[in-house]
């Protein structure tokens, strides 16, 4: 059985991600975060065969937006790195553009540049509500890990 780690803010899209998993022939342990810090830390605590994580994400908690980080899962990603984890992580978003100005970045170029910098880096998918192509990549790469 694996243990996979869901950190995302949006509670319809991670309700989704689990029914999939759910749903799925193997069995799956989920454990959910919902912000940045609190995932690092059960991250190192429970040690997951896989992470699904979101782009944009709150640092602690949801309530105060001032908190809200639109690169928080680079900035996973980058701890994990720093730490020397290496647990196979997959990029779920539901946006096509992050960030604003100079600093604004495309799915295309966030995907480049994980593949790029960080050597447990599966894979980006950009999630819709209205479309099940989502699905089917996250089953391709959750087999291919």
């Amino acid at each position: 059985m694996r243990k996979i780690l869901i950190v995302d803010d949006d509670h319809f899209k991670r309700n989704n991600i689990m029914f999939l998993l759910e749903n799925m022939s193997e069995n799956f342990t989920i454990i959910n975060e919902k912000a940045l810090n609190p995932g690092l830390c059960t991250l190192f605590e429970s040690c997951p065969d896989v992470v699904l994580l979101d782009m944009s994400l709150p640092m602690f908690d949801l309530s105060e937006a001032k908190n809200f980080e639109p690169f928080g899962g680079l900035i996973f990603l980058e701890e994990m790195k720093r730490k020397g984890a290496l647990n196979p992580t997959i990029i779920i978003t539901q946006y096509e553009i992050f960030g604003e100005g100079p600093a604004q970045r495309t799915s295309k170029e966030i995907d480049d540049l994980c593949k790029e910098k960080f050597p447990n880096y599966v894979g980006l998918i950009v999630y819709s509500s209205s479309n099940n192509d989502w699905k089917e990549q996250l089953v391709k790469m959750l087999g291919e890990i």
